[in-house]
């Protein structure tokens, strides 16, 4: 084959570029950097008429992404910050989660992987399971977890606040519960939780022949997502698991932790409950996985 048959097809048309959509976002990113100024100094930086910077910029107030002053003066609101908070998760997951998940991965071979918070569930955001020939059922990043059930839902809920756990225990209860869930059984669930955060870990039953084991990860005294491996509940036994892989998935998680900090992320202000977040979008492809939830016999 000539080398001109690897050539694209002229034929084929190039899309239609929508422009505006372009000047919309110069816009924003001007009055993101000086946050106060006139439709006149915006029309002057962008070099577009008068006409057109205000009709962008009303259009972007519109969208609660800026907002104009008493002074006529346009600034950006809290909303800007959405647009960056998904390339901020992807990035640390990326850049300082992603080296210690791959390393735990050759180091025990079972599946290793790492959850967020997202609404009433875990959001599985990275796993080694793809390159683990001992895992049984592949988990893969955008899946989402039962809170309730899954062992990093339970460590999350386990580190929280007191108010914050108890709010989210009330959205879990409003929803439908799974027959499985252990929030049938509130005070033992409780108590269960409290034995969590004492140990610093759980071990949850994931499948009908898998289970999982969950360690926190903390910035400052925030859970922010949660390290664990799931395994064939028959092959390791809950001593096992506790001498040979939680010690290595513990100080995975305080590495992780340390990065974060040294490197600045920013996980806002506070702490925000699963229940306020109930109705945010969720970042990432979901993925949902039905699964058992009971819990695991005690060491």
């Amino acid at each position: 084959m000539s080398i001109a048959g690897n050539a694209p097809d002229a034929r084929l048309k190039r899309p239609k570029l929508v422009k505006s959509l372009l000047k919309g976002l110069g816009c924003l990113s001007i009055i993101n950097k000086h946050n106060g100024l006139n439709v006149a100094e915006v029309a002057q930086q962008l070099k577009m008429p008068k006409t057109t910077a205000y009709r962008i910029l009303e259009t972007l107030c519109s969208g609660g992404y800026v907002v104009r002053d008493l002074d006529n003066l346009y600034r950006a609101t809290s909303f800007v910050r959405t647009l960056s908070s998904g390339f901020d998760e992807e990035e640390w997951v990326l850049k300082i989660a992603h080296p210690e998940l791959a390393a735990l991965g050759k180091q025990f071979v079972w599946g290793v992987g790492l959850a967020t918070p997202a609404g009433l569930y875990m959001h599985v955001r990275e796993t080694t399971d793809r390159t683990s020939p001992l895992s049984l059922e592949r988990w893969s990043a955008g899946a989402h977890l039962p809170m309730d059930c899954s062992s990093p839902g339970q460590v999350y809920l386990a580190h929280l606040s007191s108010n914050a756990r108890a709010r989210c225990i009330e959205a879990l209860k409003r929803e439908p519960l799974r027959a499985d869930s252990p929030l049938h059984r509130l005070a033992p669930f409780e108590a269960h939780l409290k034995e969590i955060r004492h140990r610093g870990f759980a071990i949850c039953q994931a499948s009908t022949r898998e289970a999982a084991v969950s360690l926190p990860i903390f910035v400052g005294e925030r859970v922010i997502a949660c390290i664990g491996m799931h395994f064939v509940r028959r092959a390791l036994s809950d001593q096992r698991i506790v001498e040979d892989f939680v010690p290595a998935l513990k100080a995975a998680a305080v590495r992780i932790s340390r990065r974060l900090i040294e490197n600045n992320y920013d996980f806002g202000e506070g702490e925000a409950s699963p229940a306020s977040r109930a109705a945010g979008t969720v970042r990432g492809t979901v993925v949902e996985k039905k699964r058992t939830g009971h819990l695991a016999p005690r060491p």
